[in-house]
């Protein structure tokens, strides 16, 4: 089991991914909703675990917490708003 800790660039904070990183099947077919046992395993990425809020990586490489990405990116800020006005 690999266990994901994401660190803010920002000011330090750290928290752990969503879920553990595993190995899932993805199947080529789907006969009757059943997979026909013919695929491929394929790991989960770092991306597909990132906890509510935070940015994983940004156009340089960097992971930010909620709060310090809200001040890089004060968008965020206003389509939450719009988004809960709604």
């Amino acid at each position: 089991m690999i266990i994901v800790t994401f660190h803010c660039g920002g000011c330090e904070a750290k928290t752990q991914g969503t879920e553990p990183i595993r190995r899932k099947f993805h199947s080529m077919f789907n006969i009757g909703g059943h997979n026909a046992g013919l695929g491929q395993y394929k790991w989960e990425t770092p991306a597909d675990v990132v906890p509510e809020g935070w940015v994983a990586s940004d156009q340089i490489g960097c992971t930010y917490c909620p709060t310090c990405a809200d001040d890089i990116w004060p968008e965020r800020v206003e389509a939450r708003k719009v988004k809960t006005n709604v």
